[in-house]
């Protein structure tokens, strides 16, 4: 077996053959990924693949290095998973060492694995700080509406009587989506990642996307950006302003994306990462889900280079108030160029 870089149109066409064939490959395996966050974010793309009569295994690799977070291989950013997808635990080693060897070559601060399930590697720190939450869903969603607490009940019925609609379409509710996220990263103190990057996405993949927007007689409140991916609806990006939240938008669009899925056919819903313990992990497990642990595992020749950047961090909270204070305008301007070289 051999680790080779994707190089020739042969390689490209098996790449995406072999996503969609293994059971532990995700949505971000993708080669389409390597485009978007090529043309979003100008980060060096380097795919492994261990190959010997045929694919065994890939790992997608995004170098990043930046003035003011430093160097790193992740894979993958901007993504809750990515990492090494293999048939065996052989190919899994290969590629893993293989990374190792170019983040030295690189110099880089350290190489980060998104993974969802530990991979056996000794040359591997692995960290359990981040969290998916996944419910299964049924084609009668009045099975799943019955057995919510009657807190999540009540809250959808609030939003309801409330007169909130939802509406649902792809790239052109796009400007409407942005609008929303932009707004609400503000109010986090948080910069913001760029227009461009969900519209990229949303070119490269639109039948694997879909934009939900709830609405009070036309003004905007929340929206959700969806992503389809074999059995699964995913939910990574859900926003509302915050002085909408009394009317509980994001209980009726989690509600709606739910439903969708159930009608669609299916299998699981995935809430998204949160951190472990937090009020967002808390606010998804009251609907059923169930917590799977994401283990992000690095290699590094300095444990104090790995990333630590949190706004629980107090080093951050006065960045933190002054970014909320300023205009939106000024936020969307400069936030995508701070925001690329953060470790979202």
């Amino acid at each position: 077996m051999e680790i080779k870089t994707l190089n020739s149109q042969e390689e490209i066409l098996m790449w995406d053959e072999y996503i969609l064939k293994n059971i532990n490959c995700t949505f971000y395996h993708f080669l389409g990924w390597k485009e978007i966050i090529e043309k979003s974010f100008g980060y060096k793309a380097i795919y492994l693949m261990a190959k010997s009569d045929n694919l065994k295994g890939v790992l997608p690799l995004f170098y990043i290095k930046s003035p003011l977070s430093g160097s790193r291989l992740v894979s993958l950013p901007m993504a809750d998973y990515g990492g090494v997808c293999a048939d065996n635990v052989e190919a899994e080693n290969l590629l893993i060492k293989e990374a190792i060897k170019i983040t030295q070559k690189y110099k880089a601060g350290y190489l980060e694995l998104r993974h969802i399930n530990a991979k056996d590697s000794a040359s591997l720190y692995t960290k359990i700080h981040k969290q998916t939450f996944i419910l299964d869903l049924c084609q009668d969603f009045s099975f799943l509406w019955n057995n919510f607490i009657p807190e999540i009940r009540n809250r959808i019925k609030k939003a309801q009587k409330s007169g909130l609609e939802i509406k649902i379409g792809g790239r052109e509710l796009l400007d409407n989506f942005y609008f929303i996220y932009s707004f609400h990263m503000k109010e986090l103190g948080t910069p913001v990642l760029g227009k461009v990057f969900f519209k990229n996405m949303c070119l490269k993949f639109p039948k694997n996307t879909k934009i939900f927007i709830v609405h009070h007689q036309g003004v905007l409140m929340g929206v959700a950006l969806i992503i389809f991916f074999k059995d699964t609806i995913e939910v990574p990006w859900i926003s509302s302003l915050g002085k909408y939240f009394p009317y509980c938008p994001n209980n009726l669009m989690y509600w709606e994306i739910i439903k969708y899925g159930c009608q669609q056919g299916f299998k699981y819903f995935d809430f998204g990462r949160s951190t472990k313990d937090s009020s967002h992990a808390l606010f998804k497990t009251r609907w059923g889900a169930r917590p799977v642990d994401l283990s992000w595992q690095y290699y590094s020749s300095n444990i104090n280079r790995l990333p630590k950047i949190s706004p629980d961090n107090p080093r951050f909270g006065l960045a933190i108030n002054i970014w909320k204070k300023l205009p939106l305008l000024l936020t969307n301007s400069i936030g995508p160029k701070i925001a690329r070289h953060l470790p979202y």
